[in-house]
């Protein structure tokens, strides 16, 4: 935060230069994580999670279908 100034310019933030900025979380180790129990607290708080196709995401009309995250039989 010691970065934001009042009165920014959000087209003066270019991607190369973020880019080119040192990564201020690679001190910190983070193990792999799946989104399993993420999405099932979220299920379980009564919000359905739906998956949106990219190519929906920019034609209409969109095309949406529910997802069940919960683990296979297989």
């Amino acid at each position: 935060w010691d970065e934001v100034e009042a009165g920014i310019d959000p087209a003066s933030l270019r991607l190369p230069d973020v880019l080119d900025r040192p990564d201020p979380w690679s001190d910190h180790a983070v193990a792999p994580q799946r989104l399993e129990q993420a999405a099932a607290k979220v299920q379980d708080a009564g919000i359905d999670l739906e998956v949106i196709s990219p190519r929906a995401r920019t034609s209409a009309p969109r095309t949406r279908r529910t997802v069940d995250l919960g683990q296979s039989d297989a």
